[in-house]
């Protein structure tokens, strides 16, 4: 006798031919294909519209007009950034105190500090109370050099601005600002080694998930 069981199978479970399941593949390829598009453009970097690529080539421009100024009074871009804190912060400085101001190491604001000396643009005195320290302050060559030139530093600004109303200019100066103070913990991440970990992080974590790992992020649309 034969133990053979015929088992029918009901409607709904039969196999799908070939070209339908071609055709619901791509049904769910081309649903998913506008979202994964948005997520793309969403996530892509883009070197010309990026912040600092935008900061870096105005700094540039700037500076190179600049450039064309000092030149001709014997003044190098950074002699004349240097000479520019001192005449605003109008007193002595120590070398640690220009380098926060002017994002120079302090190794390369001594030797900028030496040549300017020579040059009879600075003074430079180590104080009784702390002879490890050097202070720097403007000559009185070096003031009238500064006074000579900084109007025209004044005018490039304002022809740089010149589509921007005063309220708006001084937004964008409070802006910059509150950016490079945000630097402060990128920096520490770097010298951590976290930027490695953090970029890679970022591309395992899902789209929408909360970043700090606690699930999803809130919605703050609504």
């Amino acid at each position: 006798m034969s133990l053979a069981v015929s088992i029918r199978r009901p409607a709904s479970s039969k196999p799908m031919s070939r070209s339908a399941q071609k055709g619901t593949s791509r049904s769910r390829v081309s649903d998913r294909q506008p979202r994964l598009s948005a997520v793309r453009a969403k996530s892509a970097y883009r070197l010309s519209k990026s912040l600092s690529y935008l900061f870096a080539i105005v700094g540039i421009r700037m500076g190179g007009l600049y450039l064309r100024v000092v030149k001709g009074e014997g003044l190098s871009l950074p002699m004349f950034r240097l000479m520019a804190v001192l005449a605003e912060q109008d007193r002595p400085l120590r070398l640690v105190e220009l380098s926060a101001v002017t994002s120079a190491g302090t190794s390369t604001l001594s030797r900028l500090v030496a040549g300017m000396h020579k040059a009879g643009l600075v003074s430079r005195e180590r104080p009784t109370a702390d002879q490890r320290s050097l202070q720097v302050e403007l000559t009185p060559a070096g003031r009238v050099l500064c006074e000579r030139i900084m109007p025209v530093a004044a005018y490039y600004e304002d022809v740089a601005t010149g589509d921007l109303s005063r309220k708006d200019t001084a937004a964008l100066k409070v802006t910059l600002n509150s950016l490079y103070d945000n630097l402060d913990r990128l920096e520490a991440e770097v010298e951590r080694d976290d930027a490695e970990r953090l970029i890679q992080l970022k591309q395992e974590r899902p789209i929408g998930s909360d970043p700090r790992g606690l699930g999803r992020a809130p919605n703050r649309c609504g």
